[in-house]
Protein backbone atom coordinates (compact mmCIF):
# COMPACT_ATOMS: atom_id res chain seq x y z
CA UNK A 1 0.00 0.00 0.00
CA UNK A 2 0.93 3.80 -0.66
CA UNK A 3 -0.60 6.92 0.25
CA UNK A 4 0.52 6.16 4.42
CA UNK A 5 1.94 9.09 5.32
CA UNK A 6 0.75 12.80 6.65
CA UNK A 7 -0.71 10.84 9.89
CA UNK A 8 -1.78 7.65 7.93
CA UNK A 9 0.02 4.42 8.83
CA UNK A 10 0.11 1.53 6.99
CA UNK A 11 0.22 -2.09 7.51
CA UNK A 12 -1.14 -5.70 7.46
CA UNK A 13 -4.06 -7.63 9.70
CA UNK A 14 -3.97 -11.20 10.11
CA UNK A 15 -7.41 -11.69 11.27
CA UNK A 16 -10.08 -15.03 10.26
CA UNK A 17 -7.25 -17.23 8.10
CA UNK A 18 -6.49 -14.29 5.71
CA UNK A 19 -4.05 -10.82 5.84
CA UNK A 20 -5.78 -7.50 5.48
CA UNK A 21 -4.18 -4.12 4.48
CA UNK A 22 -4.87 -1.84 6.49
CA UNK A 23 -4.92 2.17 7.42
CA UNK A 24 -4.35 3.23 10.82
CA UNK A 25 -4.40 6.89 12.51
CA UNK A 26 -4.05 8.48 16.06
CA UNK A 27 -2.41 7.79 18.79
CA UNK A 28 -2.28 3.42 19.41
CA UNK A 29 -2.74 4.15 23.38
CA UNK A 30 -6.02 5.99 22.36
CA UNK A 31 -9.18 4.61 24.16
CA UNK A 32 -11.43 6.08 21.58
CA UNK A 33 -11.74 3.35 18.76
CA UNK A 34 -12.71 3.53 15.60
CA UNK A 35 -13.16 0.75 13.01
CA UNK A 36 -14.43 1.94 9.16
CA UNK A 37 -15.96 -0.31 6.54
CA UNK A 38 -15.98 0.79 3.00
CA UNK A 39 -17.99 -0.17 0.48
CA UNK A 40 -18.05 -1.29 -3.33
CA UNK A 41 -16.48 -0.50 -4.85
CA UNK A 42 -14.08 1.90 -2.97
CA UNK A 43 -10.95 0.91 -0.36
CA UNK A 44 -9.95 2.00 2.56
CA UNK A 45 -8.54 5.10 1.21
CA UNK A 46 -12.39 6.82 1.34
CA UNK A 47 -11.51 7.37 4.89
CA UNK A 48 -8.40 8.90 4.80
CA UNK A 49 -9.45 12.60 5.79
CA UNK A 50 -11.78 11.61 8.13
CA UNK A 51 -9.20 9.68 9.91
CA UNK A 52 -7.06 12.35 9.99
CA UNK A 53 -9.79 14.51 11.97
CA UNK A 54 -10.54 11.91 13.79
CA UNK A 55 -6.63 11.75 15.10
CA UNK A 56 -6.86 15.64 16.16
CA UNK A 57 -10.00 14.68 18.23
CA UNK A 58 -7.71 11.78 19.79
CA UNK A 59 -9.08 8.73 18.37
CA UNK A 60 -7.12 5.69 17.05
CA UNK A 61 -9.00 4.53 14.10
CA UNK A 62 -8.26 1.65 11.29
CA UNK A 63 -9.50 1.24 7.81
CA UNK A 64 -8.82 -2.39 6.09
CA UNK A 65 -9.00 -3.22 2.49
CA UNK A 66 -11.85 -6.20 2.91
CA UNK A 67 -12.50 -9.76 1.79
CA UNK A 68 -12.28 -9.42 -2.00
CA UNK A 69 -9.93 -6.26 -2.08
CA UNK A 70 -6.52 -6.97 0.13
CA UNK A 71 -4.54 -9.22 -1.68
CA UNK A 72 -4.04 -11.67 1.03
CA UNK A 73 -7.71 -12.07 1.29
CA UNK A 74 -9.06 -12.89 -2.25
CA UNK A 75 -11.12 -16.74 -2.13
CA UNK A 76 -12.70 -16.75 -5.11
CA UNK A 77 -15.55 -19.18 -4.60
CA UNK A 78 -19.56 -17.07 -4.43
CA UNK A 79 -19.44 -18.85 -1.04
CA UNK A 80 -16.85 -17.27 0.91
CA UNK A 81 -18.49 -13.68 0.70
CA UNK A 82 -21.42 -14.87 2.67
CA UNK A 83 -22.33 -11.99 4.70
CA UNK A 84 -22.36 -13.65 8.02
CA UNK A 85 -18.95 -14.78 6.93
CA UNK A 86 -18.01 -11.35 6.36
CA UNK A 87 -19.46 -10.44 9.03
CA UNK A 88 -16.89 -12.39 11.34
CA UNK A 89 -14.17 -10.67 9.14
CA UNK A 90 -14.94 -7.69 10.59
CA UNK A 91 -15.33 -9.15 14.61
CA UNK A 92 -11.86 -10.76 13.89
CA UNK A 93 -9.95 -7.48 12.56
CA UNK A 94 -11.49 -5.46 14.98
CA UNK A 95 -10.13 -8.13 17.56
CA UNK A 96 -6.72 -8.25 15.91
CA UNK A 97 -5.88 -4.46 15.71
CA UNK A 98 -7.83 -3.40 19.02
CA UNK A 99 -7.75 -6.52 21.21
CA UNK A 100 -9.54 -9.74 22.38
CA UNK A 101 -11.22 -7.39 25.02
CA UNK A 102 -12.12 -4.71 23.01
CA UNK A 103 -15.09 -2.59 24.07
CA UNK A 104 -16.72 0.77 23.19
CA UNK A 105 -16.06 0.39 19.14
CA UNK A 106 -17.10 3.06 17.40
CA UNK A 107 -17.79 1.52 13.80
CA UNK A 108 -18.20 3.54 10.84
CA UNK A 109 -19.22 1.89 7.72
CA UNK A 110 -20.57 3.17 4.05
CA UNK A 111 -22.63 1.33 0.82
CA UNK A 112 -22.04 -2.09 1.37
CA UNK A 113 -19.88 -1.91 4.80
CA UNK A 114 -22.84 0.56 6.30
CA UNK A 115 -25.14 -2.43 5.11
CA UNK A 116 -22.66 -4.85 6.79
CA UNK A 117 -22.17 -2.83 9.80
CA UNK A 118 -25.59 -2.91 10.63
CA UNK A 119 -25.64 -7.05 10.40
CA UNK A 120 -22.72 -6.58 12.59
CA UNK A 121 -23.67 -3.82 14.70
CA UNK A 122 -27.32 -6.17 15.51
CA UNK A 123 -25.38 -9.00 16.32
CA UNK A 124 -24.84 -10.79 20.02
CA UNK A 125 -20.71 -9.40 18.69
CA UNK A 126 -22.02 -5.69 18.13
CA UNK A 127 -24.10 -5.32 20.83
CA UNK A 128 -21.51 -6.74 23.23
CA UNK A 129 -18.55 -4.45 21.85
CA UNK A 130 -19.82 -1.49 19.69
CA UNK A 131 -20.74 1.73 21.74
CA UNK A 132 -21.76 3.55 19.07
CA UNK A 133 -22.56 3.05 14.88
CA UNK A 134 -22.51 5.40 11.97
CA UNK A 135 -24.45 4.37 8.52
CA UNK A 136 -23.55 6.18 5.58
CA UNK A 137 -25.71 6.31 2.78
CA UNK A 138 -27.52 2.54 3.99
CA UNK A 139 -30.49 3.13 5.86
CA UNK A 140 -31.26 0.05 8.37
CA UNK A 141 -30.78 -3.20 5.94
CA UNK A 142 -34.03 -4.60 7.48
CA UNK A 143 -36.02 -1.44 6.49
CA UNK A 144 -33.68 -0.79 3.27
CA UNK A 145 -35.11 -4.96 2.51
CA UNK A 146 -38.85 -3.90 3.06
CA UNK A 147 -37.89 -1.17 0.60
CA UNK A 148 -36.79 -3.33 -1.92
CA UNK A 149 -39.85 -5.84 -1.69
CA UNK A 150 -42.77 -7.01 -0.85
CA UNK A 151 -46.04 -5.19 -0.08
CA UNK A 152 -45.08 -1.83 1.49
CA UNK A 153 -41.99 -2.03 -1.47
CA UNK A 154 -40.86 1.61 -3.01
CA UNK A 155 -40.84 2.04 -6.35
CA UNK A 156 -38.45 3.75 -7.11
CA UNK A 157 -36.09 2.35 -5.08
CA UNK A 158 -36.47 -0.55 -6.80
CA UNK A 159 -36.02 0.65 -10.43
CA UNK A 160 -33.16 2.25 -9.06
CA UNK A 161 -31.93 -1.02 -7.54
CA UNK A 162 -32.63 -2.99 -10.99
CA UNK A 163 -29.12 -3.12 -11.04
CA UNK A 164 -28.63 -5.75 -8.17
CA UNK A 165 -30.69 -7.99 -9.98
CA UNK A 166 -27.27 -7.98 -12.69
CA UNK A 167 -24.60 -7.91 -10.04
CA UNK A 168 -25.83 -11.21 -8.70
CA UNK A 169 -25.63 -13.14 -12.26
CA UNK A 170 -23.31 -15.87 -12.22
CA UNK A 171 -19.99 -14.33 -13.93
CA UNK A 172 -21.56 -10.82 -13.87
CA UNK A 173 -17.99 -8.98 -13.91
CA UNK A 174 -17.30 -10.73 -16.87
CA UNK A 175 -20.85 -11.16 -19.15
CA UNK A 176 -21.14 -8.58 -22.16
CA UNK A 177 -17.37 -8.15 -22.92
CA UNK A 178 -16.49 -7.51 -19.25
CA UNK A 179 -19.27 -4.44 -19.25
CA UNK A 180 -19.70 -3.67 -15.48
CA UNK A 181 -15.40 -4.35 -14.95
CA UNK A 182 -14.89 -1.61 -17.76
CA UNK A 183 -17.91 0.91 -16.23
CA UNK A 184 -17.06 0.72 -13.30
CA UNK A 185 -12.97 -0.29 -12.82
CA UNK A 186 -12.30 3.47 -13.94
CA UNK A 187 -13.63 4.62 -10.65
CA UNK A 188 -12.84 1.60 -8.36
CA UNK A 189 -9.23 1.53 -7.77
CA UNK A 190 -7.13 3.05 -4.44
CA UNK A 191 -6.26 6.54 -5.24
CA UNK A 192 -3.64 6.72 -2.90
CA UNK A 193 -1.72 3.25 -4.23
CA UNK A 194 -1.25 0.91 -6.67
CA UNK A 195 -4.35 -1.13 -5.37
CA UNK A 196 -6.45 -1.85 -7.76
CA UNK A 197 -8.78 -4.60 -9.96
CA UNK A 198 -6.58 -5.75 -12.67
CA UNK A 199 -9.11 -7.66 -14.53
CA UNK A 200 -13.11 -8.74 -14.70
CA UNK A 201 -11.83 -11.99 -12.63
CA UNK A 202 -10.71 -10.25 -9.87
CA UNK A 203 -13.44 -7.06 -9.76
CA UNK A 204 -15.78 -10.55 -9.12
CA UNK A 205 -14.70 -10.95 -5.99
CA UNK A 206 -15.76 -7.18 -4.92
CA UNK A 207 -19.41 -7.94 -6.61
CA UNK A 208 -19.42 -11.00 -4.92
CA UNK A 209 -20.88 -8.74 -1.94
CA UNK A 210 -24.06 -8.63 -3.53
CA UNK A 211 -24.55 -12.27 -3.73
CA UNK A 212 -23.41 -12.61 -0.25
CA UNK A 213 -25.88 -10.23 1.04
CA UNK A 214 -28.74 -12.10 -0.90
CA UNK A 215 -27.70 -15.73 -0.71
CA UNK A 216 -27.37 -15.20 3.39
CA UNK A 217 -31.10 -13.82 3.44
CA UNK A 218 -29.47 -10.70 4.71
CA UNK A 219 -30.82 -8.48 2.19
CA UNK A 220 -33.35 -8.68 -0.22
CA UNK A 221 -33.63 -8.45 -3.96
CA UNK A 222 -35.53 -6.43 -5.78
CA UNK A 223 -38.50 -7.78 -8.24
CA UNK A 224 -37.11 -7.91 -12.10
CA UNK A 225 -38.58 -5.19 -14.33
CA UNK A 226 -38.75 -5.42 -17.85
CA UNK A 227 -37.03 -3.13 -20.47
CA UNK A 228 -40.97 -2.35 -21.06
CA UNK A 229 -41.50 -1.48 -17.43
CA UNK A 230 -38.98 0.56 -16.88
CA UNK A 231 -39.15 2.13 -20.07
CA UNK A 232 -42.84 3.70 -19.01
CA UNK A 233 -41.57 5.06 -16.04
CA UNK A 234 -39.08 6.85 -17.35
CA UNK A 235 -35.97 4.92 -16.70
CA UNK A 236 -34.36 4.44 -20.17
CA UNK A 237 -30.78 4.06 -18.99
CA UNK A 238 -31.95 1.08 -16.93
CA UNK A 239 -34.00 0.16 -19.51
CA UNK A 240 -31.13 -0.28 -21.77
CA UNK A 241 -29.31 -2.14 -19.57
CA UNK A 242 -32.27 -4.64 -19.07
CA UNK A 243 -31.84 -5.44 -22.97
CA UNK A 244 -28.49 -6.09 -22.40
CA UNK A 245 -28.69 -8.16 -19.35
CA UNK A 246 -31.77 -9.42 -19.42
CA UNK A 247 -33.55 -11.88 -17.04
CA UNK A 248 -37.76 -12.64 -17.35
CA UNK A 249 -39.66 -10.36 -14.87
CA UNK A 250 -40.07 -11.69 -11.24
CA UNK A 251 -41.28 -10.85 -7.68
CA UNK A 252 -37.69 -10.58 -6.52
CA UNK A 253 -36.80 -12.57 -3.13
CA UNK A 254 -37.75 -11.05 0.40
CA UNK A 255 -35.60 -10.32 3.25
CA UNK A 256 -35.58 -13.74 4.82
CA UNK A 257 -33.27 -13.65 7.95
CA UNK A 258 -34.19 -10.06 9.38
CA UNK A 259 -31.01 -8.64 11.50
CA UNK A 260 -33.22 -6.37 13.63
CA UNK A 261 -32.77 -3.79 16.27
CA UNK A 262 -29.52 -2.03 17.25
CA UNK A 263 -29.01 -0.76 20.85
CA UNK A 264 -26.13 1.22 20.93
CA UNK A 265 -26.57 5.12 19.59
CA UNK A 266 -27.00 5.31 15.44
CA UNK A 267 -26.10 8.11 12.82
CA UNK A 268 -27.84 7.71 9.82
CA UNK A 269 -26.57 10.34 7.38
CA UNK A 270 -28.38 10.22 4.23
CA UNK A 271 -27.46 12.09 0.74
CA UNK A 272 -30.16 13.62 -1.01
CA UNK A 273 -28.99 13.85 -4.48
CA UNK A 274 -28.09 9.95 -3.98
CA UNK A 275 -29.57 8.45 -7.46
CA UNK A 276 -28.38 4.22 -6.23
CA UNK A 277 -30.10 4.62 -2.94
CA UNK A 278 -32.87 6.86 -1.96
CA UNK A 279 -32.26 7.09 1.27
CA UNK A 280 -34.60 10.09 2.29
CA UNK A 281 -37.35 8.30 1.02
CA UNK A 282 -40.20 7.24 3.36
CA UNK A 283 -39.11 3.51 3.67
CA UNK A 284 -35.06 4.56 4.75
CA UNK A 285 -36.66 6.89 7.21
CA UNK A 286 -37.83 3.90 9.10
CA UNK A 287 -34.06 3.71 10.03
CA UNK A 288 -35.41 5.05 13.07
CA UNK A 289 -38.03 2.13 14.18
CA UNK A 290 -34.77 -0.42 14.64
CA UNK A 291 -32.96 2.13 17.02
CA UNK A 292 -33.54 2.67 20.91
CA UNK A 293 -35.73 6.29 21.63
CA UNK A 294 -33.27 9.14 21.90
CA UNK A 295 -30.63 7.20 20.51
CA UNK A 296 -31.10 7.78 16.72
CA UNK A 297 -29.71 10.92 15.00
CA UNK A 298 -30.41 11.23 11.20
CA UNK A 299 -28.46 14.10 9.10
CA UNK A 300 -29.09 14.79 5.80
CA UNK A 301 -26.97 16.38 3.43
CA UNK A 302 -26.53 18.09 -0.24
CA UNK A 303 -24.74 15.29 -1.92
CA UNK A 304 -24.49 12.54 -3.53
CA UNK A 305 -23.33 8.40 -2.92
CA UNK A 306 -20.09 9.70 -1.36
CA UNK A 307 -20.76 11.69 1.95
CA UNK A 308 -17.24 12.02 2.56
CA UNK A 309 -16.52 13.69 -0.79
CA UNK A 310 -19.66 15.60 -1.92
CA UNK A 311 -19.19 18.13 -4.77
CA UNK A 312 -19.46 20.87 -2.46
CA UNK A 313 -16.82 21.13 0.45
CA UNK A 314 -19.35 22.42 2.73
CA UNK A 315 -21.73 19.66 2.95
CA UNK A 316 -18.83 17.43 3.31
CA UNK A 317 -17.52 19.21 6.27
CA UNK A 318 -21.03 19.03 7.48
CA UNK A 319 -21.17 15.94 7.33
CA UNK A 320 -17.74 14.71 8.92
CA UNK A 321 -19.07 17.55 12.12
CA UNK A 322 -21.86 15.33 12.48
CA UNK A 323 -19.73 12.02 13.14
CA UNK A 324 -17.16 13.44 14.88
CA UNK A 325 -20.42 14.86 17.32
CA UNK A 326 -21.64 11.52 16.82
CA UNK A 327 -18.76 10.05 18.00
CA UNK A 328 -18.09 12.62 21.35
CA UNK A 329 -21.25 12.37 22.35
CA UNK A 330 -21.93 8.25 22.27
CA UNK A 331 -18.40 8.31 24.28
CA UNK A 332 -19.11 10.57 26.92
CA UNK A 333 -22.41 8.82 27.64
Amino acid sequence: MKGCDNGISCGSVKANGFTFDCRFAGDSDSQKKVLMLHGFPEWSDMYMDLMRRLAKEGYRSAACNQRGYSPGAKPTNVEDYDYDVLASDVESVAEAIFGSNLTNLNLIGHDHGAALGWTVAAGEWGKKHISSYTSLSIPHIDAFSQGLNGEDADLKQQIASQYFTMFVLNNSASLHHSFWYYTLEKTSGDKYSEDTFPDSASFQLAMYWYNGAMDAGRMAIPPIMSALQLTEHGALATAALRELFGGEPDKGHPQTRPVGKVTMPTLYICGNKDSAILCNRPYALKTSDYVPDGKYTYVEADCGHDLLSCSDDTETQKVVDAIVKHLSTSNNN
